[in-house]
């Protein structure tokens, strides 16, 4: 369902998933695949689900397990979005995801590592590589931004490896150097 968030102040502005996301109803692996928009407490899924595909994958990490769930379910059933915002959560200041970004990072290449021997994904490789590389450019781009231009490179190249001939792949690559330029002077001033 779509969910509303609150902090110590009260609610928060709503972030509605169905804005963020071109979220569709049935059989929705492919777009899950380049975007979660379930979030875990607003999930409701048959015990006959589970038993068939299994349910979170502890051996992932920290992050990324609920995301690897769903996709999992949706390449065998279908799902339904309900836009009614049901379920409220806290956000915090102590939040994992934001503190750990090179974690969930390494969390969400190995979900696609274990996406990729789905039977969906076995017919359709490419989609598991344009996941890989969506994701290595928006994480280049926010390591760029924050001045930590070696674990940028580092994303660049694994982008460049799966679209080596893309435009856009070299348009990224220019804006990461250039961000990363222009971030450390800021992080030398923050000193």
């Amino acid at each position: 369902t779509e969910v509303t968030a609150f902090d110590e102040r009260g609610l928060l502005p709503a972030k509605s998933k169905a804005r963020l996301y071109s979220i569709a109803n049935g059989m929705v692996a492919r777009q899950l695949l380049f975007g979660n928009w379930i979030a875990t407490s607003s999930a409701l899924v048959r015990r006959s689900c589970l038993d068939k595909v299994g349910v979170f994958d502890e051996e992932m990490g920290n992050f990324g397990e609920d995301w690897q769930l769903w996709v999992r379910i949706a390449a065998e059933f279908p799902l339904h979005f309900l836009a009614e915002p049901l379920v409220r959560y806290r956000v915090h200041t102590e939040c994992l995801t934001s503190e750990l970004p090179e974690e969930q990072f390494d969390s969400l290449m190995c979900a696609l590592d274990k996406l990729a021997e789905l039977p969906l994904f076995q017919v359709e490789p490419h989609l598991i590589d344009e996941a890989r590389y969506r994701i290595c450019l928006t994480r280049a781009w926010r390591n760029a931004h924050a001045g930590q231009r070696a674990l940028a490179t580092e994303k660049m190249r694994w982008a460049w490896h799966l679209r080596p001939f893309a435009m856009e792949t070299w348009t990224a690559a220019l804006r990461v150097e250039l961000s990363a330029r222009a971030a450390k002077p800021r992080m030398e001033a923050r000193r």
